[in-house]
């Protein structure tokens, strides 16, 4: 992974609909079955048992539903109790009507009527619809309650089994029959242009969907794109190790700083809907690099942050977690430096030069010495 920081211009809105957009649009082909829904692709290490799947895919328990809409060929997802979110290649218009997650796991009948297209935009695919309850907006349904605002919300890397742990609630066409809302997850690996890419696998009619970080329920990006459309070759055997087949959406981060709703519903990222009983803060740990020091041995300062509840913070120079303890090589504490906005900040100068492909186990832990976050990253000079 590139420790490095990331950053993410903005599109005046006419006739209430973001009608220009920097950014390229990507090609994207359509072909679901009810509605408009683009390529993606089911990874192998998704497959499981055929019938109950496993961590990464499953049937979407009825908490999970919740998470999302049902739009009859593809998804969308409430950001508040009057608006919603989809793709704009799902071709959303007023008088369309969906189904909550609520009404899904209850088997009750659509309950949500769309009454204006309130903006959309095809480069960066996404559109924000205002909405009625024909029965009464269901309390339970959920909304994110934060919503990232900036790349470096996010923790990203190419490195299997790394980067923020990401998951979506959708319809996907292979299981639109067996399981209906399907649960995914996977880790966000990049991001290139106006796409974030992640290894979460999708399949036409997942799309719209809304990707959360699993950690904080943060709304990070939609399900948009891949490389397969359901039934071609390939389109389920792909690895998650190969980025050729990851799937990808928009940064929200670039739709918020183009979206007056966004800004409206979510100011400074946090969602002025959100109920308390969502957590508000990030259990994730970050790492930066700073500059050498003077001695010509290559020796880095290391900056972290972690979350609040964590008083101690280490890191080793090997691959895995497990491996990490005061008896492995390169292993460092890294001293506090401050609390704030329920984060805690840590400094420390690595005991080895930090060279290219190293890979530093982290582990935040708590006045027990208790393990409250960890993560593993590898450093690339490129």
């Amino acid at each position: 992974m590139s420790l490095s920081l990331l950053s993410g211009n903005r599109t005046r809105v006419m006739t209430r609909t973001v009608s220009s957009l920097v950014l390229a649009a990507a090609s994207l082909t359509s072909c679901a079955k009810d509605q408009n829904s683009n390529t993606k692709d089911i990874f192998k290490e998704d497959v499981g048992d055929q019938t109950a799947g496993n961590a990464r895919r499953h049937p979407a328990t009825s908490d999970e539903k919740l998470w999302t809409v049902n739009m009859s060929g593809c998804t969308g997802h409430l950001i508040s109790p009057d608006y919603m979110m989809s793709a704009n290649h799902c071709s959303p218009k007023a008088g369309a009507r969906y189904k909550s997650g609520y009404a899904d796991a209850k088997g009750l009948k659509s309950d949500i009527v769309v009454t204006e297209l309130i903006e959309s935009g095809a480069a960066l695919d996404f559109a924000i619809m205002k909405i009625t309850w024909s029965s009464g907006y269901q309390k339970d349904q959920k909304f994110p309650p934060r919503i990232a605002t900036k790349s470096s919300d996010l923790s990203f890397s190419r490195d299997a089994g790394t980067g923020d742990v990401l998951f979506t609630v959708g319809y996907p066409q292979d299981k639109f029959n067996s399981w209906g809302a399907t649960y995914a997850e996977g880790q966000a690996k990049v991001t290139q242009g106006n796409r974030l890419y992640y290894d979460i696998g999708i399949i036409n009619g997942n799309s719209g969907g809304g990707v959360w970080r699993k950690s904080d329920k943060m709304l990070v990006s939609l399900t948009n794109g891949g490389s397969h459309a359901f039934g071609q070759s390939g389109w389920n055997t792909a690895s998650v190790t190969s980025s050729a087949n990851w799937n990808f959406g928009p940064p929200i981060w670039v739709i918020y700083e183009n979206s007056k709703i966004l800004k409206d519903i979510f100011p400074e990222g946090k969602n002025r809907f959100a109920t308390t009983t969502e957590p508000q803060s990030s259990n994730d740990i970050s790492v930066l690099i700073g500059g050498a020091d003077n001695s010509g041995a290559d020796i880095f300062t290391l900056y972290f942050s972690a979350p609040a509840t964590s008083s101690a913070l280490y890191f080793c120079t090997v691959t895995t977690v497990a491996s990490c303890n005061n008896a492995a090589t390169g292993y460092t504490r890294a001293a506090v430096i401050k609390t704030k906005d329920g984060r805690s900040y840590y400094q420390a100068t690595s005991s080895t030069a930090l060279s290219d492909g190293m890979h530093l186990a982290i582990i935040a832990a708590d006045n027990s010495n208790n393990k409250i976050s960890s993560r593993t990253v590898k450093f690339d000079a490129k």
